[in-house]
């Protein structure tokens, strides 16, 4: 049975990497040549004497950090496709036009959306193993959202460790958003916050604070993504009162050597749960 290839973006190589580690002996490393010109434009070559694609099960791997890499995933994507490929399986560990999936107003375009069989992974088990370690008492912990919003996903963490949840009440003053208050008492608990992403990082920052304000011992995090816009904002948060972050590895910031070398962040590869799902996807589908 032929192997498999496993190509990538630049930037998520090193998901890409620990996916073959995770599937050596079923896929290779597919060698892929990039290079920019001066004003600009990408060129891309599939080197097809050392990753032939002709009938074989290819995957692409590509974290759609910026715009660079989203357009990298639909140059190289679909010309592996073209290429003859007998399966093509895309892998995004984190997609960052997941809130484009609709058109709200007339003559939005939607980013977001295609004609494609899909499965949505989750990295719950790996968080709740990761939250586990912290070895907080599990009578106090307590979690928590930085708004209104991811009430199911946060119900669903305390329904696991079998406490309660508080939210934030927040309002907005003109273009200024300003915590008001908690919903629940979190006097004497260690609140985990759970988000899908943190991008600026001010409301995760924002939260913390106002939990500490209503008598919470600590505040820790637990983060789907760590998409962070700049190394700015990777310095806020290790300046931050959040005591520990922990987050996967789906996004390129979580490489970066600011995060690396932090004992604030704990990052967890779920590069497993994709590379589980490819061994399914690779023999299902025919």
């Amino acid at each position: 049975m032929s192997k498999g290839f496993i190509f990538s973006t630049k930037s998520s190589k090193y998901f890409a990497d620990q996916m073959l580690e995770k599937l050596k002996g079923e896929f290779e490393a597919g060698s892929l040549e990039r290079s920019e010109s001066i004003d600009g434009m990408q060129y891309h070559r599939v080197h097809f004497n050392k990753s032939p694609i002709l009938g074989n099960t290819i995957v692409f791997v590509a974290s759609t950090a910026d715009d660079k890499d989203f357009l990298e995933l639909l140059r190289v994507g679909m010309a592996i496709s073209n290429f003859g490929a007998k399966k093509c399986i895309f892998v995004i560990p984190y997609f960052g036009y997941s809130t484009m999936e609709r058109a709200v107003k007339y003559g939005e375009i939607v980013t977001a959306k295609g004609p494609c069989v899909r499965e949505e992974l989750y990295a719950d088990q790996v968080l709740l193993q990761g939250i586990i370690a912290l070895n907080v008492n599990k009578d106090l912990i307590m979690f928590g959202s930085a708004d209104l919003g991811k009430t199911r996903r946060v119900s669903s963490y305390a329904k696991y460790f079998n406490t309660t949840i508080a939210l934030i009440r927040k309002t907005r003053n003109m273009e200024e958003t300003q915590t008001r208050e908690v919903i629940g008492d979190v006097k004497g608990k260690h609140v985990i916050i759970y988000d899908d992403m943190t991008r600026s990082g001010k409301s995760l920052v924002n939260a913390c604070n106002v939990y500490l304000e209503y008598g919470a011992i600590s505040v820790s995090a637990a983060l789907s993504h760590l998409a962070l816009n700049n190394d700015q904002t990777a310095e806020t948060l290790i300046n931050s009162k959040i005591e520990k972050i922990i987050t996967t590895n789906s996004h390129p910031m979580s490489q970066h050597p600011i995060i690396q070398k932090s004992d604030k962040f704990k990052i967890l590869d779920v590069s497993s749960v994709f590379a589980d799902k490819i061994q399914t996807w690779k023999y299902s589908l025919k």
